[in-house]
């Protein structure tokens, strides 16, 4: 079987066996400004509980709750030994992606 994605609407039950807890919808004023939050306990870091805006709606919704259940899910993969050439490789890709002044143009 080869890669999947994670379907839509399975994002709640990731959240809730990675921290024990069921999504919380909350108010804005409870998020300070942001979308979603994940909270973690302070000594083992591990995730504890993740929250959504809820007046998000939709698509909107469901991509902040991906956003979180990935920094749940990056929590449990960080604790997994992974070659340093690896994590340079990761580092890497993270920054091609998420780096707001990359380059789109091919190389020539």
């Amino acid at each position: 079987m080869g890669d999947q994605g994670i379907a839509k609407g399975e994002y709640d039950a990731i959240a809730a066996q990675g921290t024990g807890r069921v999504v919380q919808e909350t108010g804005r004023a409870d998020l300070k400004g942001d979308l979603g939050r994940t909270g973690y306990e302070g000594e083992t870091k591990r995730p504890t509980y993740v929250l959504v805006r809820d007046d998000l709606t939709g698509d909107d919704y469901e991509s902040v709750l991906a956003h979180e259940v990935g920094h749940v899910i990056d929590q449990y993969v960080g604790e997994i030994d992974v070659p340093n050439s690896v994590r340079v490789e990761l580092g890497d890709l993270y920054n091609t992606l998420n780096n707001p002044r990359r380059d789109f143009t091919e190389p020539n």
